[in-house]
């Protein structure tokens, strides 16, 4: 609590009613440069920067006891919390004022809020008031958030969807100094709510309130009430996904009086862009070049709303959650900045140091944009392919369509082991007369027709490697520069891992330019040779990972598929090439081939088999 010792202080309970609404996929309208706005569908951060009056706000008719009602471009709704992902938002507030006595008063709530064609329900609270002998010494805000459920935070990035958490800060500012924080707390059992006190004597000339959503970043210790006239927030920390560092402001839209009625929108400040993400390791991933630091001027409302950007140092790191996988999402909060251009080797890497990449070329950032086209960053081991020295990274899994959804599984030993309609791992080669080879046809003339590459299923610039006596045996002669338990220019071994739970068999392709030493595995088989597998190299579970984070692939023996007939799993190992027989152009195409007694780098065989696929994509 503050003191007044010049002025009595009249109670006063500052209320805030917030609708939570989840937008809708057709609410989001695509932009020219691949950004969907949040705040404001389809128009630019300059229409938003400063009317804010323009903004929908709510507008309460102070004697009435039902309230009045909210106005809302067609944007959307919900107010934002900088936890989860991002947020179209709005937030309304409101305070009457009923004089009880001289020395006690209580306020009351009232607020319909309403968005597009959905009302929410209407809320009344009429707060009690504190202090000794009915005088408050400060201001108390409360923000009741209309929500069947707010404990916890959940990230919905497709439409994108934020919740509070417990411990939410919001900054109030007021006359150029921060006034205090509202902190979201359960009130009651299941129920939450921001409040706290400010410290805001009514300026002159008048003022508006000022509402600050800084991620939970700042530092409340190095914040004094009436004093503090600004503060920088370090964003480069994203690692606690789903919860992020969204920066959010709102500026009331009436002047600042004590008791009355005031009414504003929280509105983004930051952006959100998508990374589709390629690594075997669940070290954080850091990306390089990236405003990192949020500098807040209380003081000054003319720069921007008083928000500039920059970076904690000259590296500017935002680092985010890891996690191993192919192509996966990866969502980061990204501050106004210019545009990036790709950039060079070790502008992305993983904390653990394990592995170097590029950045992604990354657009203009301005306020409130939804990014979410293709932007791959692949951070894993590196393999030459041909005498050019071109190199690919793999797919960490082998390719697989379920669920009406194409990917990649989760680990790269797994696979499925029988036959499903609604679960392809084994696909016939894939040609313009079939989709990308699903048919259970073992006619010949069904896969008539040019090569369709399985890459474009996952993301832009994905493909399959080259047979013949192209990439793929190009990968098992290379001199890859690797030495393996001694053996230098190691490129592949027969081998069963996981040998401690469900052993699979398969075949370790080693990167370029590493090291794995004699006691990495509990056996070694042959390198560079086939090994019947009975003697093939065996590696444990964690030995196993050991060697993926080192950059290794594995191609499990998956067997093949002859209609709906799945055989020699566990025995064979075969992958599809993009690469058509010369001998027999309308039926044949060529495949690798591992098994027990023989390694087959170049194969032909019939269209119509289903075999397994593994992608790559380019070093760039």
């Amino acid at each position: 609590m503050f003191k007044n010792n010049k002025k009595t202080m009249k109670t006063i309970v500052f209320s805030l009613g917030l609708a939570a609404m989840t937008l809708t996929a057709n609410h989001l309208n695509a932009q020219n440069d691949g950004s969907r706005g949040l705040f404001g569908m389809g128009k630019s951060s300059a229409d938003y920067e400063y009317s804010y009056s323009n903004r929908g706000l709510i507008n309460v008719d102070i004697n009435s006891n039902t309230g009045g009602g909210i106005t809302n471009d067609d944007f959307g709704a919900p107010l934002g919390s900088g936890i989860a992902i991002l947020l179209a938002a709005g937030a309304g507030y409101a305070v009457v004022r009923r004089k009880r006595s001289r020395r006690n008063t209580t306020l009351l709530l009232a607020c319909v809020m309403l968005l597009g064609f959905t009302q929410c329900k209407k809320e009344q609270i009429v707060p009690q008031s504190e202090g000794n002998g009915g005088e408050e010494s400060g201001v108390r805000i409360t923000l009741n958030v209309n929500k069947d459920n707010n404990k916890g935070s959940k990230a919905e990035v497709d439409p994108p969807h934020v919740s509070f958490v417990e411990n939410d800060k919001i900054l109030v500012a007021h006359d150029g100094k921060y006034v205090g924080t509202l902190t979201y707390t359960e009130y009651e059992t299941g129920k939450f709510r921001f409040e706290g006190n400010i410290d805001a004597t009514v300026a002159n000339p008048r003022q508006k309130l000022y509402f600050y959503f800084l991620g939970n970043k700042q530092n409340d210790a190095s914040l004094t009430a009436g004093t503090t006239t600004s503060c920088t927030v370090d964003i480069s920390d994203q690692t606690s996904y789903p919860t992020l560092p969204v920066i959010s402001f709102s500026a009331s839209k009436e002047d600042y009086e004590g008791a009355g009625s005031y009414s504003a929108n929280l509105h983004n400040k930051a952006s959100l862009i998508k990374f589709n993400v390629t690594t075997p390791s669940n070290s954080p991933i850091c990306i390089k070049g990236m405003n990192n630091l949020v500098t807040v001027n209380f003081a000054n409302r003319a720069d921007n709303d008083g928000f500039s950007y920059g970076k904690v140092d000259e590296n500017g790191v935002i680092k985010i959650k890891g996690g191993k996988g192919t192509n996966v999402e990866k969502w980061v909060v990204v501050l106004q900045q210019d545009a990036l251009p790709k950039g060079d080797e070790g502008t992305a890497y993983l904390g653990d140091n394990s592995f170097v990449g590029v950045r992604p070329a990354i657009p203009e950032i301005t306020m409130n944009q939804y990014i979410d086209d293709d932007r791959t960053l692949i951070l894993s081991g590196k393999f030459t392919i041909n005498n050019n020295g071109d190199q690919v990274y793999f797919a960490l899994g082998n390719l697989r369509y379920a669920s009406e959804k194409w990917s990649c599984f989760d680990n790269q030993y797994e696979y499925y082991t029988s036959y499903s309609a609604d679960a392809w791992d084994k696909f016939g080669w894939s040609t313009e007369n079939t989709t990308y080879g699903m048919s259970t046809s073992t006619s010949k003339l069904t896969y008539y027709g040019s090569f369709v590459d399985w890459g474009a299923t996952i993301c832009s610039g994905w493909r399959t490697l080259t047979g013949a006596h192209g990439e793929w045996e190009f990968l098992s002669t290379r001199e890859s520069g690797s030495t393996v338990n001694g053996i230098p220019n190691a490129n592949y071994t027969h081998a069963t891992i996981n040998t401690d739970d469900t052993g699979v068999k398969g075949v370790i392709l080693f990167p370029d330019g590493i090291t794995i030493l004699n006691n990495a595995v509990t056996s070694w088989g042959n390198i560079n040779n086939y090994t019947q597998w009975n003697y093939c190299t065996k590696c444990t579970s964690s030995q196993w990972l050991a060697l993926e984070a080192k950059g290794c692939v594995f191609l499990p023996a998956a067997g093949k598929r002859d209609g709906e007939t799945v055989s020699s799993v566990d025995s064979y190992v075969c992958y599809w090439s993009a690469t058509n027989s010369s001998d027999h152009p309308t039926e044949m195409a060529y495949r690798i081939w591992l098994y027990n007694y023989g390694s087959a780098f170049y194969n032909e065989d019939y269209r119509y088999y289903g075999y397994s696929v593994r992608l790559v994509y380019p070093v760039q």
